[in-house]
């Protein structure tokens, strides 16, 4: 793995909190793959999921800010369920993209999109699928207003800083 990727593998691999109301919609496995022989395709990725993986999530193209291979919208599988990383921050001139991508992507079988930019939130607003984030800012969430302002957005998680204490992170779902 090249050094430039292992700090962010290690934000997967390190233990994170995910608040939800429910223990149902924690993911028990998360899946990371890189490479031409593990999940390049989304094929290849999908065989996971068949092997029992809780979770899917495939960067989509051109929203995430990942080194790891991304998928277009045409190879997000329309039979199967999975999650997508769309963590990039926008500009201005890229909200039509954003719109029109939510708009199709609210009429297919979506578990999870994580995301940082605010305006995916208000996008998925409009099209009826704000329960399905979950908010992942690449920088630590440490903030329990933060957290609380999130989650009072009626999305579906988010996802906090493994570097917190134990006490730090009851605090922020009280």
């Amino acid at each position: 793995v090249p050094l430039e990727e292992c700090g962010y593998l290690a934000l997967f691999l390190v233990p994170e909190m995910k608040f939800s109301d429910s223990i149902d919609d924690m993911v028990k496995i998360i899946v990371i793959a890189h490479g031409e022989s593990t999940a390049s395709s989304m094929k290849e990725a999908l065989i996971y999921q068949s092997a029992g993986a809780d979770e899917v999530i495939l960067p989509l193209a051109p929203f995430a800010m990942t080194s790891l291979p991304t998928v277009s919208m045409e190879e997000i599988p329309s039979d199967q369920p999975v999650s997508l990383l769309m963590n990039r921050l926008l500009f201005e001139e890229e909200m039509p993209a954003l719109i029109q991508t939510m708009e199709r992507l609210s009429k297919m079988n979506i578990c999870s999109i994580y995301f940082a930019d605010p305006s995916i939130a208000m996008i998925a607003e409009q099209v009826q699928m704000t329960s399905k984030l979950i908010y992942k800012p690449d920088t630590l969430m440490a903030s329990p207003e933060d957290a609380r302002w999130w989650l009072n957005q009626n999305i579906q998680a988010v996802c906090v800083s493994p570097l917190l204490t134990k006490e730090e992170a009851e605090e922020m779902t009280s």
